[in-house]
């Protein structure tokens, strides 16, 4: 999962309010929506445009 360095820094600021949606899709199948709150812990560094995650490591913090 790619998220860019503007979604992870209003992440940062928002706190409590930010909450990040998951939804796996394959074909017609569908999972979720997982909430994650709070999903990031620190900015990227400067330079960075985007960040990849693995959605597996996202999940487990994850509520329905």
């Amino acid at each position: 999962m790619i998220v860019t360095c503007n979604e992870i820094c209003t992440a940062l600021n928002q706190g409590d309010k930010f909450w990040l949606a998951i939804v796996l899709v394959d074909g017609d199948n569908v999972d979720g929506p997982h909430y994650v709150c709070q999903p990031f812990t620190q900015e990227p560094e400067r330079g960075v445009t985007a960040v990849t995650y693995q959605i597996s490591h996202l999940l487990t913090k994850s509520i329905r």
